[in-house]
């Protein structure tokens, strides 16, 4: 029966991924740093935009949840399918249209 290989040491590998080194790990820290710093001040900008106070939504959602409700007060009658969608976005788009003003 063949005997298990355990993992030779290898100096050469420790060095490399130790973050004493200062080669591809300091590369990678510095990496994420950066990106984390862009990201905060990604974030920064929009809080500092004019629209930041505004709730984003999903629309197309809204609208198609509506329409269904509004579907099923009808009893899911045939032929009205435009109609409810039509009714439903004109609501939807008319309450985006105030939370803006």
């Amino acid at each position: 029966m063949a005997r298990r290989k355990s993992p030779k040491n290898n100096p050469g590998m420790d060095q490399a991924v130790s973050p004493g080194n200062g080669s591809a790990f300091s590369d990678a820290a510095n990496l994420v740093e950066s990106m984390a710093v862009a990201r905060v001040a990604r974030v920064k900008s929009v809080l500092t935009d004019s629209r930041a106070n505004l709730i984003p939504i999903d629309l197309d959602g809204e609208i198609r949840r509506l329409a269904y409700l509004l579907s099923e007060q009808r009893g899911f009658e045939p032929g009205h399918e435009t109609e409810d969608w039509l009714n439903a976005e004109r609501e939807v788009l008319g309450r985006t249209e105030q939370q803006r003003a």
